[in-house]
């Protein structure tokens, strides 16, 4: 190969290298309150806890940073698994989306007693849809 063939590679290999997305475990770990996303956005007072009948109302819940308005949607947790820990210490593990401010947990953990534990995993729902999917059908794949 000649000299000008070379360099003519060697800066497409370069140009590539750079432009190559390079994948990344981008698991970070949040910690904050679980809130209501109405009172947070609006400024208007949350519900104190899962029984407040302002629940009722509330399209969504987040977790609140307690800076100002700083919060993150969790938009695969489903609304009822979020609505019991309303008011309470959480920790979410997933992918952060700072630009639409999302996590797509992989796990909420809420503090008791002093440490935190898992009360809802993506892994877990798949588990129980599979232990469902074999209960309900016996093994029998056409369900009969």
């Amino acid at each position: 190969m000649n000299r000008k063939k070379k360099i003519i590679v060697l800066i497409i290999l370069i140009t590539l290298a750079y432009i190559t997305p390079v994948a990344v475990d981008a698991a970070q770990t949040v910690e904050g309150h679980m809130e209501a996303l109405d009172c947070i956005i609006h400024g208007k007072p949350c519900p104190t806890d899962n029984l407040d009948p302002h629940m009722a109302l509330v399209t969504d819940f987040v977790i609140f940073l307690g800076k100002g308005s700083e919060h993150y949607l969790l938009p695969n947790i489903p609304r009822n698994v979020k609505a019991q820990y309303i008011g309470k210490a959480i920790r979410v593990t997933g992918e952060v989306n700072k630009t639409y401010r999302a996590i797509k947990a992989k796990k909420l953990e809420v503090k008791r007693g002093g440490s935190y534990k898992i009360v809802w995993s993506r892994d877990s729902k798949r588990d129980e849809w599979k232990k469902w999917q074999k209960e309900f059908y016996e093994g029998r794949l056409d369900g009969h």
